[in-house]
């Protein structure tokens, strides 16, 4: 079984948080994220962490926002949720 050492519990609260405000933006302004049932919102979330991880966001005539990178790349996941990977 896993054990968190002290040092990986920092890296733990930070992954929470996280996932928490990924949750917060998309339970706002995502109404296909809202119709999931926890299981798939956990999934989703996941898509969109990874979908995010392999970009890179570039913002031109524009001020970023960290909302930006969440909300573009649940737009991108939603198109292929239903679809196998």
């Amino acid at each position: 079984m896993w054990a968190a050492s002290s040092n990986s519990i920092p890296m733990i609260i930070w992954i929470q948080s996280r996932l928490d405000y990924y949750d917060r933006i998309l339970s706002r302004y995502n109404p296909y994220f809202k119709s999931l049932l926890p299981d798939g919102r956990r999934r989703f979330i996941q898509r969109v962490l990874d979908f995010i991880e392999s970009k890179e966001f570039e913002y031109i005539d524009i001020e970023a926002e960290a909302s930006m990178p969440v909300l573009v790349s649940a737009a991108a996941i939603q198109l292929t949720y239903g679809l196998d990977q």
